[in-house]
């Protein structure tokens, strides 16, 4: 059975590209487990319009570090005017995902996107635990309550001083999700109960988590060069009525001072793993 692939609040950045003399701006966003909230490698995305026109389509990139931890992530290079668009995202292990975005008036150096999203008759997972013989039992069971959560985010990009060369890009992510599954069930032997009974007086079990990303990064240009100081911060709160759960209070962090070399202009050049901060190339601020 496929799981459920979830596209993460598509965002429109404001870094401005050149194109045939024409204003790009960039559409992106990032795809992960529904449930785990793991980035997924591998997966394709589609962009088309609103009569499912096709416009582009791309493999999402998938890396380790950044925003949130590993991360999987696509970008298309859209007009920069009024649009409505609808994204897809494919993988051969999970159910398609269909997203609409309209784009209205892009801003320059900020946006803000929100978004909420609910599941009903969630798949969820029974589990029954021996503990006599130590066995797991497992079956599939959809859950009556619905899973559902909130999302919003913000990124902000400008230049600190008037030759541009010194550039502050901050992005902020609040989320707040209830999910909704079934708790471990424990019972021994003997007994006359069958394994389907067992399992179907597993009780629900609620997890209700608060998540939060902050990403810093001042970048300063001399000439080919980019040297930057960056710093990342992860807050991750996880409470549930279960009797047997264990409040989270995850706080991660970490800083960097890299340096990269960036191409600029209209140069046919493909970057190397160990430059891939230096993506960016074809932006111009």
């Amino acid at each position: 059975m496929k799981q459920k692939l979830f596209l993460l609040a598509i965002m429109v950045s404001t870094v401005l590209t050149v194109s045939a003399q024409k204003r790009k701006i960039d559409l992106w966003g990032h795809v992960y487990d529904h449930v785990t909230h793991h980035a997924i490698s591998g997966a394709k995305a589609t962009l088309m319009l609103a009569d499912s026109t096709i416009v582009d389509s791309v493999t999402c990139g998938y890396y380790t570090g950044g925003y949130y931890g590993t991360d999987a992530n696509y970008c298309f290079s859209i007009p920069r005017k009024p649009q409505q668009y609808i994204i897809k995202v494919t993988h051969s292990d999970y159910d398609p995902c269909f997203v609409d975005y309209e784009v209205k008036k892009p801003g320059r150096n900020t946006f803000f996107n929100g978004r909420a999203s609910i599941t009903l008759n969630k798949m969820g997972l029974r589990q029954g635990y021996n503990t006599t013989t130590g066995a797991f039992t497992q079956m599939l069971d959809n859950v009556s309550r619905p899973s559902w959560n909130l999302n919003q985010e913000a990124h902000f990009n400008r230049p600190l001083d008037a030759k541009k060369r010194l550039t502050l890009d901050a992005h902020s992510r609040i989320s707040y999700e209830e999910n909704n599954d079934f708790d471990v069930v424990q019972y021994s032997e003997p007994n006359n109960l069958s394994p389907k009974t067992i399992l179907k007086s597993a009780p629900r079990s609620t997890v209700h988590t608060i998540y939060n990303t902050e990403n810093l990064r001042f970048t300063y240009r001399i000439n080919r060069f980019d040297l930057s100081a960056t710093g990342d911060f992860a807050y991750r709160h996880s409470t549930s009525d279960r009797a047997n759960f264990t409040t989270l209070n995850i706080f991660e962090y970490n800083y960097a001072l890299p340096s990269t070399a960036a191409c600029r202009g209209s140069y046919n050049w493909q970057p190397t793993p160990k430059c891939i901060v230096a993506v960016a190339t074809t932006a111009l601020r």
